[in-house]
């Protein structure tokens, strides 16, 4: 299983969308998991996708890898204004 790179902030981020660390995680390697968008920050690719967690949970989130590392930038619910 990949690892992955938390800190307080995200951790903090993902309290105030009521998302805990193992949803994102699970939302993140959802097998159906789908690409919405990616871009690349000062230097960086960051992909942002929608996937579902183990209890149905849609949720979308922005990610990056660091190392051998994913990195959580955001995450939320899936929201009907973004849909594809």
């Amino acid at each position: 299983m990949p690892r992955f790179h938390w800190d307080a902030a995200n951790r903090k981020h993902l309290a105030r969308h009521g998302v805990k660390p193992q949803e994102a995680e699970q939302a993140i390697l959802d097998p159906h998991m789908i690409v919405v968008d990616v871009e690349h920050v000062g230097g960086e690719e960051r992909s942002r996708v929608v996937g579902m967690t183990r209890k149905g949970r849609v949720l979308t989130s922005a990610f990056t890898f660091r190392g051998d590392a994913i990195r959580p930038i955001t995450k939320s619910y899936f929201e009907a204004k973004e849909a594809i």
